[in-house]
């Protein structure tokens, strides 16, 4: 179980979906957000791709 980079706290499992883990601090109410690796392999935008010109703007 990941520790709270404010207070040291261990934090508790808070919320999961197929993309991410999100952790939240019983002590200070931070929360962190674990992206799973299997997000990471699909729908990624590089940067060139992200700066072309939409379709239809021509």
């Amino acid at each position: 179980m990941p520790t709270c980079d404010r207070c040291g706290t261990s934090l508790a499992f808070n919320d999961e979906t197929t993309k991410l883990v999100e952790y939240a601090c019983t002590s200070c109410h931070a929360t962190e957000i674990v992206w799973k690796e299997s997000h990471r392999d699909t729908g990624t935008v590089t940067a060139a791709a992200a700066s072309k010109t939409p379709l239809g703007a021509d």
